[in-house]
């Protein structure tokens, strides 16, 4: 097992992601094969500076990290667009055309009103990753890897 992370090395750690609120958004047990460019270049260069001897490695990502919002994502419809969907809940997710996912924002008995725009648009981030395993690409893994479990 490596002690340092360098680039093309694959490292198991526990990542949390918080909002500016301190409200955890998300926290999974993930290995990711790091390779230049992969990940967000502040959290890049965070886990560059870790080893096994100072684990935990936290820093800020900057609103628009993941997007910053557009209002054209964010789209009117009317209801019966939505076949074969009997209950509706704010927060389902679809797949729509030239987009990934669009969020289920609102709805009454006319219209349902999606939102394209990735949920953390726009919002500093703060992450905080606990590293587990450092390996080097050749031993136990395959390149591009990147399995995360939620937590």
């Amino acid at each position: 097992m490596e002690k340092y992370i360098a680039f093309d090395n694959v490292v198991r750690l526990i990542q949390s992601i918080y909002d500016r609120e301190n409200r955890l958004l998300r926290k999974m047990d993930r290995t990711v094969h790091l390779v230049p460019g992969y990940l967000h270049d502040t959290f890049e260069k965070a886990l560059l500076a870790a080893s096994l001897d100072t684990p935990t490695v936290t820093c800020t990502l900057p609103a628009g990290a993941f997007g910053h919002f557009d209002e054209k994502l964010v789209q009117t419809i009317p209801r019966h667009r939505l076949k074969g969907i009997d209950k509706l809940d704010v927060g389902m997710a679809f797949r729509t055309e030239g987009v990934n996912l669009a969020r289920l924002v609102s709805f009454n008995d006319q219209t349902v009103v999606l939102d394209a725009n990735h949920p953390w648009a726009d919002k500093e981030l703060y992450i905080t990753a606990d590293i587990k395993e450092i390996q080097p690409t050749a031993t136990k893994y395959q390149r591009g890897i990147d399995k995360a479990i939620i937590l």
